[in-house]
């Protein structure tokens, strides 16, 4: 089965958690606030509120322009348009300010994978929590793939024969799970 086809059973049906690029929705903000004002004019006790959201828009505005949004941002675009080692700068500024992030690090291990840096993308992609990897079978398969790349054999049938019963009827997984039994 040719590289390009194998993920076909697998494919998702929507962009994952951490290729989510940080948003400010100005309109919806404004508007929101415009209506709040309106309402507040009818009912003064929603000045309460109107003052909340006010002071809502002020935080999420400055979440918006943390260093590390506006790196993570570039980060994610670059990756996009497969500029691999220039996302890599880029989410490593944001690591910096926050190294915990298990966004950036699924940024910068798929980075490395993109890369051919198998040894560097198994070393991210632990730090990630298993709730978290459990639930996205793009990055186990190529956690796999890594595993097979860097000769580490007992690891990758391990993973592929996790993901060969969650889908038992994939002909990838069957012909992985097989290769490396022997």
């Amino acid at each position: 089965m040719s590289d390009k086809n194998k993920t076909k059973e697998f494919m998702s049906y929507g962009n994952a958690f951490y290729f989510e690029e940080p948003k400010l929705n100005k309109r919806k903000s404004i508007s929101g606030l415009i209506m709040l004002i309106l309402f507040s004019l009818i009912n003064p006790l929603l000045i309460i509120g109107l003052v909340i959201y006010l002071f809502y828009i002020i935080y999420k505005m400055k979440v918006y322009k943390y260093k590390e949004n506006i790196e993570a941002l570039n980060a994610i675009s670059l990756y996009k348009k497969e500029s691999y080692k220039e996302s890599l700068i880029h989410i490593n500024n944001a690591l910096k300010e926050r190294p915990d992030s298990s966004k950036f690090n699924i940024i910068k291990a798929l980075n490395h994978f993109k890369l051919g840096e198998y040894e560097k993308y198994i070393f991210y992609i632990d730090k990630i929590p298993y709730k978290i990897l459990k639930n996205d079978l793009d990055l186990q398969l190529k956690l796999g793939e890594s595993y097979e790349k860097t000769k580490d054999y007992e690891n990758a049938r391990n993973i592929y024969n996790k993901l060969h019963k969650m889908f038992p009827k994939s002909s990838y997984l069957k012909e992985k799970t097989t290769n490396l039994s022997r």
